[in-house]
């Protein structure tokens, strides 16, 4: 059975990135959220470079 593809809005993305800048392990973050271990710092290193944009996968 093939996987559909979850997207997450900004809101979920900002506050996984709370969390993680917190102090909570990366990989419990991940199994929590149902999320691969590498999105939550893609997100932050995005937040980081222009916290007024979208966190959006380029295209």
């Amino acid at each position: 059975m093939k996987r559909t593809r979850r997207r997450c809005d900004r809101e979920f993305k900002i506050s996984v990135v709370a969390e993680l800048e917190s102090g909570k392990p990366l990989a419990q973050i991940a199994r929590e959220h149902c999320i691969h271990p590498s999105l939550p710092s893609r997100w932050r290193e995005v937040l980081a470079e222009n916290p007024g944009k979208s966190v959006q996968r380029k295209r």
